[in-house]
């Protein structure tokens, strides 16, 4: 799954930013853009907006993530089915509010 596909379902389920002055799919790219290891004045000069402005979106899309209301795991086909089944049963019971499963792929 390409890393943009799994920001754009994180900025979805998370909506971290208030304000729309800068297009969605900049955001998106700027992200994948340091995620892949450029500065954020690389970033900045590449998409035309400030290094600044892309600091605070990648500052604000991390902290919404690091909240402990998310959590990410990746299960292959190679783990065993009640390991798998296990993991998820005590996910399940240390959730207050309902869990969310996305299943992909």
């Amino acid at each position: 799954m390409k890393a943009e596909t799994i920001i754009r379902l994180l900025i979805s389920a998370l909506k971290p930013f208030r304000r729309n002055k800068i297009p969605e799919e900049k955001k998106i790219k700027g992200i994948s853009l340091y995620l892949h290891g450029l500065s954020y004045r690389q970033v900045g000069g590449i998409l035309g907006i400030s290094h600044v402005t892309v600091w605070e979106v990648v500052q604000k899309l991390a902290k919404a993530i690091y909240k402990p209301k998310i959590l990410a795991v990746w299960i292959t086909t190679t783990r065993n089915y009640w390991i798998a089944r296990g993991f998820i049963l005590v996910v399940l019971k240390s959730c207050k509010n309902r869990a969310v499963f996305w299943l992909m792929g």
